[in-house]
């Protein structure tokens, strides 16, 4: 801010307004809501990455949340090029399979 102000002299304050913001999400990894979620992904392998996802809202109240799908978002999560294999398509399939027959039997 002082840079501007000394390289524009006479220039008017900038200011910040945040007018929309996702609530961060910080769920244990030992949580039992994880380990199901890893049971309905069929892994083990967890990940938390920087993104904005509408989970947080979820979570404010008291939800337990978590945000599960398939390929990689540490590897190529909101990348150029970014996208899923023909087996990472198959793996979410089995994924919404199992979410289905563990809500719906």
């Amino acid at each position: 801010m002082d840079q501007i102000r000394r390289r524009y002299d006479g220039a008017r304050p900038i200011g910040v307004v945040v007018f929309n913001a996702c609530p961060g999400l910080n769920v244990a990894q030992d949580s039992p809501t994880v380990e199901w979620a890893c049971t309905l992904a069929g892994t083990t392998q967890t990940a938390k990455v920087d993104v904005g996802t509408g989970a947080g809202f979820f979570a404010q109240p008291g939800l337990e949340t978590v945000v599960i799908g398939p390929g990689d978002m540490v590897a190529d999560g909101h990348e150029p090029d970014e996208g899923l294999s023909k087996a990472d398509l198959a793996a979410g399939n089995a994924m919404m399979a199992r979410i289905g027959a563990a809500l719906w039997g």
